[in-house]
């Protein structure tokens, strides 16, 4: 829509705010890739006369959606995990740079990107050994505003030990609010793909996001299983 505005006229420059994910982003995140790298290949078709770029970011430390989704973290771990990020600071100044080069695709990464490729290429661990939690990514649960109450049902337990494993946080509470565990919206859609593998229960989105405890979401899986088992024994009854 803004290209087709200023379509006929030359502003200084236009940038799509891209991610490095389009060039290296990690199994399960097909979608957020799918989106940045169509913001790449737009910037590409064309020459339009004015500088018209996509830049990749990495993220950023002092803000943005990678601070956000490890605010749940213990402080040394979130600064470790972000030790590859750039500040604000750095950001206007890379900025301003990437303006100048007239390129259309500008990646930004602090580390060997070269690496990054090569590492990505290869395949890490099996489906089997990701859900197992790896000891160097436990954390112990985050301080929150509700009370810690263990799960009660065969569901409940299902949940907190799959959430676990995706987490990394030990003794989830079936009153914890998923966003308060760093599950943002991105993450939700990787969270439902292993729900309705684990489950085999084809929900939505949405219902994620309404459902966003272990107690909610559990409630609603065993209504699905039990509306399911009804209408199978409706369907096989002869007289």
């Amino acid at each position: 829509m803004l290209e087709y505005i200023f379509r006929g006229r030359r502003p200084d420059f236009f940038i799509n705010f891209s991610s490095i994910a389009a060039s290296v982003g990690a199994f399960g995140e097909a979608a957020y890739v799918a989106a940045n790298s169509w913001m790449d290949a737009f910037a590409e078709s064309a020459d339009r006369g004015y500088p018209f770029l996509s830049i990749e970011w990495t993220a950023l430390r002092e803000t943005g959606m990678a601070k956000n989704a490890l605010a749940h973290l213990p402080a040394a771990e979130r600064m470790q995990r972000l030790e590859g990020a750039i500040t604000n600071d750095e950001f206007i100044e890379v900025l301003l740079k990437a303006i100048n080069l007239k390129l259309p695709v500008v990646i930004i990464s602090p580390r060997n990107f070269h690496q990054l490729l090569a590492r990505r290429s290869k395949p890490k661990i099996s489906v089997q050994e990701e859900m197992v939690i790896r000891p160097d990514l436990v954390t112990e649960r985050p301080a929150l505003g509700t009370p810690y109450a263990p799960p009660d049902s065969a569901t409940e337990k299902k949940l907190e030990t799959l959430l676990s494993t995706f987490t990394g946080i030990v003794s989830i509470g079936v009153n914890d609010n998923f966003l308060d565990l760093g599950i943002d919206s991105l993450k939700s859609m990787m969270l439902l793909k292993k729900l309705r593998t684990a489950f085999d229960i084809d929900f939505t989105l949405k219902q994620l996001f309404e459902q966003h405890t272990i107690r909610k979401l559990g409630a609603l899986i065993d209504e699905i299983n039990f509306i399911g088992t009804r209408s199978e024994r409706t369907s096989k009854l002869t007289i």
